[in-house]
């Protein structure tokens, strides 16, 4: 089709990198939700705080903005957010009860920005 607009991502190949760009987000967080990884000790401090959520946060916002990805669902979002908060929650106290709590609170929304810029099982194409 080549080009159908002016956009930045109004073209098969902008899109298709803007696809990779995100199923690379997608791979990254599926591999570091892994079932060893989520039943690591320091699962947060390794790979928690400073891959999943930034990649959730990145992935919510090209979501938010282009709507691209159509390999994201709430299901698998819903997932994803069951399993990080199950090893949030098995945190050992580092932070005050207080921390935790909004710092719990941050995580939940910056899923559910991730769950409503997807799209339901039966909203796909």
């Amino acid at each position: 089709m080549g080009t159908w607009g002016l956009g930045n991502f109004e073209s098969d190949n902008a899109e298709e990198y803007l696809d990779t760009v995100m199923k690379r987000l997608v791979d990254e967080i599926k591999s570091h939700l892994s079932p060893e990884k989520l039943n690591e000790e320091d699962f947060l401090e390794a790979y928690g705080e400073i891959i999943v959520i930034p990649a959730i946060d990145i992935l919510a916002s090209l979501q938010e903005q282009y709507r691209s990805y159509g390999y994201i669902d709430r299901v698998m979002v819903n997932d994803w957010k069951r399993e990080y908060l199950q090893a949030y929650d098995r945190e050992d106290g580092m932070y005050s009860e207080e921390h935790t709590r909004e710092r719990r609170a941050i995580i939940e929304a910056t899923f559910e920005r991730l769950r409503q810029s997807t799209y339901s099982e039966n909203e796909k194409e």
